[in-house]
């Protein structure tokens, strides 16, 4: 089942004798400022002709904090954007660069050019699990780690100095 950006509420309409007279659908947008994070899904390869460790981008999903049932904040995955459909967006849009004001960025080079903060949370693995399946806490920040460490070992292994 699809998950709707819009959230619709049926709220009753009254007559000014307090009768229901029907109901009135009210959507609920979610707003840019709902966004807490981005999940980004990439694939790594080793080219063997170019020997190189190539990173390519397959899509973003926005995740936003909404108002859960119970009246509490929860976290609710949006949707996927396929990174390569979406690049003509990404190439003509500024993005504010904190580091340096006097060189504009689009969102294209901060993408590829990885000039992102990022967290690993699931790897390819037999049991199609994520991290924070089979650890918690602080054990899936290292976990999280010890992944990247392996990318980083892997890569420079490929070479000798």
């Amino acid at each position: 089942m699809a998950k709707l950006l819009i959230d619709e509420t049926l709220v009753p309409q009254y007559n000014e004798w307090g009768e229901e007279t029907g109901y009135l659908t009210v959507k609920d947008t979610i707003q840019s400022h709902q966004v807490r994070f981005y999940e980004i899904k990439e694939e790594w390869f080793f080219d063997r002709q170019r020997s190189v460790l190539e990173v390519r981008i397959i899509g973003i999903k926005p995740v936003a904090e909404v108002e859960g049932p119970d009246g509490n904040p929860t976290l609710r995955d949006l949707f996927w954007v396929y990174f390569p459909e979406a690049r003509h967006m990404f190439v003509h849009n500024e993005v504010y660069n904190r580091h340096n004001d006097s060189r504009p960025m689009t969102y294209d080079e901060l993408f590829l050019k990885r000039r992102f903060e990022s967290t690993i949370i699931k790897v390819s693995n037999t049991h199609d699990r994520m991290i924070a399946d089979y650890k918690t806490g602080i054990d899936a920040l290292l976990e999280a780690q010890k992944e990247e460490e392996l990318i980083f070992n892997f890569e420079h292994d490929l070479w000798e100095y």
